[in-house]
């Protein structure tokens, strides 16, 4: 049997007592939804009528032992009788953001399928679009050379980032939240300060135009995939490259770091994914078995897993660490532009050109919801991160 999920709710939302209380049936994994506010020393498991927990393994409610009522009082568990065996933290928000050549962006719910919120502004296609690490603003690119930030709020446009002379195709927040990262086909990188939208700095000595460009997790380095086989490593404060990563036959359209930005892995024309060494430079792991270009290659939170997406209109999963498949995504009509990991690992989402995004669950493909309702070509989807996780450790039970 599996876990039910719980919630936590601290003392001030509670009626003066923090609890723990069952919301769902049996979920394969365990996790605690903050509502804010400060914890208190004791906490109170409530389960709903006719379900069954275990809670690290060690205790374990009956049904017979649960009375009559929806949220019967089970016991009472004292902070100083838990053993930390391990944190635990938030699942994901529900919420998924999409950009498309119908020049707007949207906010989707996952649990529903509706659209929350458009933005609209762009004149041109919206190419990517991409959360603030504390999910209050969007960011999208444009093709009509701006790129701009918004209130996931209430769709506020608050930010324009001006001075592009070509089509900006990616735009990607610093891990601070403080900065703006934009590559456009201007062969230029720019960087912008999120809250006046002043322009920073400027990365110009690139021959081509530039697909991607991404800050590693420390926020110290750039990598930027240019228009040919080779991603530049370039050091995010002195604005000078440090190294040069080769290893794919054709251009390169996206790279990321790993979460702890040892490795970088990349998707090409080549019809590969590469998983590279940032301090070496050396190739760790050579990901085969599309039959079209690798748009896009996404690690998982944890970078043990990785997800590309392809021309051949699927997405598929592998092993980081051997590059062994896991599992194919299939079911767009049309050939697929991005695949990222939620923050939790446990879904996918996919952008075709077939108008629609569509998330999956990673762990065993099966396809959650299907996000329609752009006009045109979906070119980019992105998760809404978490909130800040309340850490809570859960052991064995005096």
């Amino acid at each position: 049997m599996g876990l039910t999920i719980l919630k936590f709710f601290p003392a001030e939302v509670n009626g003066g007592a923090a609890a723990l209380k069952a919301i769902s049936a049996p979920f394969p994994h365990l996790h605690f939804y903050p509502s804010g506010g400060v914890t208190e020393k004791t906490l109170q498991a409530y389960l709903s009528l006719k379900q069954v927990i275990a809670v690290g393994g060690s205790w374990m409610v009956p049904q017979d032992a649960i009375a009559s009522g929806d949220e019967e009082l089970l016991k009472t568990l004292a902070h100083s009788t838990l053993q930390v065996v391990r944190g635990v933290g938030q699942a994901s928000s529900g919420k998924v953001a999409t950009a498309s050549i119908d020049h707007t962006a949207r906010l989707w719910s996952i649990d529903t399928g509706d659209c929350l919120m458009t933005f609209a502004g762009h004149d041109d296609q919206v190419m990517c679009v991409s959360f603030s690490p504390d999910g209050e603003l969007l960011a999208t690119a444009s093709t009509d050379k701006t790129a701009k930030l918004w209130l996931c709020q209430n769709g506020q446009c608050i930010v324009t980032c001006v001075g592009h002379s070509g089509p900006v195709y990616t735009a990607f927040f610093s891990p601070d939240g403080c900065s703006l990262l934009t590559s456009s086909h201007d062969r230029t990188v720019k960087i912008w300060d999120t809250a006046s939208g002043s322009l920073t700095a400027t990365l110009s000595k690139f021959e081509r135009s530039i697909h991607s460009a991404v800050y590693s997790p420390d926020g110290h380095l750039i990598a930027v995939a240019v228009d040919d086989p080779e991603v530049s490593i370039w050091s995010a404060r002195s604005f000078e490259r440090v190294k040069v990563l080769s290893g794919h036959e054709m251009k390169v359209f996206s790279a990321q770091f790993s979460h702890d930005g040892s490795l970088l892995l990349t998707a090409s024309m080549d019809q590969s994914a590469r998983i590279t060494d940032v301090q070496t430079g050396k190739t760790k792991l050579v990901i085969t078995g599309h039959d079209d270009w690798l748009r896009c290659a996404a690690f998982s939170p944890d970078s043990l897993k990785v997800v590309t997406a392809s021309g051949d209109g699927t997405a598929k999963t592998w092993s980081a660490v051997t590059g062994r498949r896991l599992l194919s995504l299939a079911g767009h009509e049309d050939w697929l532009r991005m695949a990222a990991f939620s923050a939790d690992g446990r879904a996918i989402v996919t952008a075709s050109k077939d108008g629609t995004a569509r998330v999956w669950r990673s762990d065993n493909g099966d396809c959650l919801r299907k996000l329609d309702g752009h006009k045109a070509w979906v070119r980019w989807a992105a998760f809404a991160p978490e909130a800040h996780p309340r850490r809570m450790s859960i052991g064995e039970f005096g």
